[in-house]
């Protein structure tokens, strides 16, 4: 069984996806996982040898700025980050049997 594991958000959302690859490969299921693009979340999931797809803008900017976002900026993210996550959804789940996306 091939299944697609997506998330955009943030570290909590990732751990609890990485946690889902270990079970699901333990009942030999393949797994491709989409998640931002930061290198800290490449760095979590190299450990663990899941099939690593890019996707949407990084997180580490968003949530650790120099300012906090403003309201105008919250609303967008709140709107555009799952919206960009759904875009290419289809794309990456091709020849999947399973999928499983979230946001955080």
């Amino acid at each position: 069984m091939r299944v697609l594991l997506s998330m955009y958000g943030t570290r909590g959302g990732v751990d609890a996806l990485a946690a889902l690859t270990v079970r699901l490969r333990g009942i030999g299921a393949e797994l491709r996982m989409r998640v931002p693009p930061d290198k800290k979340f490449a760095e979590l999931l190299s450990g663990i040898d899941v099939d690593v797809l890019p996707s949407g803008r990084p997180m580490r900017p968003i949530m650790h700025g120099a300012t906090l976002p403003s309201a105008t900026e919250l609303s967008w993210f709140r709107a555009e980050l799952p919206a960009g996550q759904l875009d290419t959804l289809a794309d990456a789940a091709e020849g999947c049997d399973a999928l499983a996306a979230t946001g955080s």
